[in-house]
């Protein structure tokens, strides 16, 4: 009887020695989960917030057919001036634009087409904004508006990597 009460005590000592490691083994399943879940929605939270710098400025056509939310000369260079500052940051180079990280800017005035303006010096910008800042004509401001055309984000990293301007 005392053979069979010890072996009774072993199984049960086994039974929740295996309780404990489930419970342990369900417990690390669902924490690395949760660590991973908060991973991705931060990184998601990261990569909207970048986004929403630049498709604020997006440009539409309402029902008339107007454009909406036309931007002036300095929203143009700020947008560059965000390019450039990311475009730094990071250390991406042109190079890097076929991954998705590097973020261009275009803008088209008249016939004229700045490819990568995100690149220019100071007194490009400062020239630009003299150039489209607006002018006196007729005893009236006259401002240059710009419309925002096409915003591209890459398929891969789902990044905001080109941003196109044309001048209305």
């Amino acid at each position: 009887m005392e053979n069979a009460s010890r072996a009774l005590l072993m199984a049960a000592g086994v039974l929740v020695g295996v309780l404990l490691l489930s419970l342990a083994v369900y417990l690390f399943t669902i924490f690395s989960n949760f660590g991973s879940e908060m991973t991705t929605q931060m990184n998601e939270k990261n990569l909207s917030e970048f986004n929403a710098q630049f498709t604020k400025y997006e440009s539409y056509q309402d029902e008339n057919g107007k454009w909406q939310n036309t931007c002036r000369a300095q929203d143009v260079v700020t947008i560059a001036n965000l390019a450039k500052e990311n475009n730094n940051k990071y250390d991406y180079t042109v190079n890097d634009a076929d991954k998705g990280y590097y973020v261009r800017v275009i803008v088209k005035t008249g016939h004229k087409t700045r490819e990568n303006f995100e690149t220019a010096s100071l007194d490009d910008y400062t020239n630009f904004l003299k150039e489209y800042s607006g002018s006196v004509q007729d005893g009236a401001f006259n401002v240059t508006y710009f419309k925002c055309i096409n915003i591209q984000q890459n398929r891969n990293s789902q990044r905001v990597c080109s941003v196109t301007f044309e001048q209305m």
